[in-house]
C-alpha cells in the first residue's frame, strides 16, 4: 500500500520516502507507546484487550465474578494502556501514539473536546 496518498488502497509507489509513519524514523528506547485497548471500571480496575469490547474482552467479562463492572462503560472509561500498564484516555493515547509514529490511519481517529481521540482502528 502507498503511504504517500490518503487512499490506502493504492499500490505502493516504490519511493524510498514512502514508508508508514512508525517506520519513518527510529523509535526512542523506553519512549512511552500505546500497547492495547483498555476499559476502566468505576473502581479503577482495568480490563485489557485487542479492541474495546472485542471478543477477547467479552470472554474476560464473562469469566470474571465482577465482570458486570466493565459493561456499558462510556467513552471516558474506554482508553488504552502503555507498555508499563498505565491507563490513558483516548485523547492522551492519541498524543502518545502520534508522537511515536504509531498512527497509520488518522481518518480512523476522532475529535473530542480535549483534542484528537485515538481509536484502535487508527493503530492497526
Amino acid at each position: 500500500m502507498c503511504w504517500c496518498t490518503p487512499n490506502l488502497r493504492t499500490p505502493h509507489c516504490g519511493k524510498p520516502t514512502c514508508v508508514p509513519p512508525a517506520v519513518a524514523g527510529p523509535v526512542e528506547r523506553g519512549a512511552r507507546r500505546v500497547v492495547c485497548a483498555a476499559i476502566r471500571a468505576a473502581d479503577g480496575t482495568l480490563l485489557l484487550g485487542v479492541r474495546h469490547y472485542s471478543r477477547d474482552m467479552h470472554e474476560q467479562i464473562a469469566a470474571r465474578r465482577d465482570g458486570e463492572k466493565f459493561k456499558h462503560r462510556h467513552d471516558e472509561d474506554q482508553g488504552f494502556v502503555d507498555q508499563r500498564g498505565v491507563y490513558m484516555t483516548r485523547e492522551e493515547a492519541y498524543r502518545v501514539a502520534d508522537e511515536q509514529g504509531q498512527i497509520w490511519d488518522w481518518r480512523a481517529c476522532g475529535d473530542g473536546l480535549e483534542g484528537r481521540k485515538l481509536y484502535s482502528e487508527g493503530l492497526y
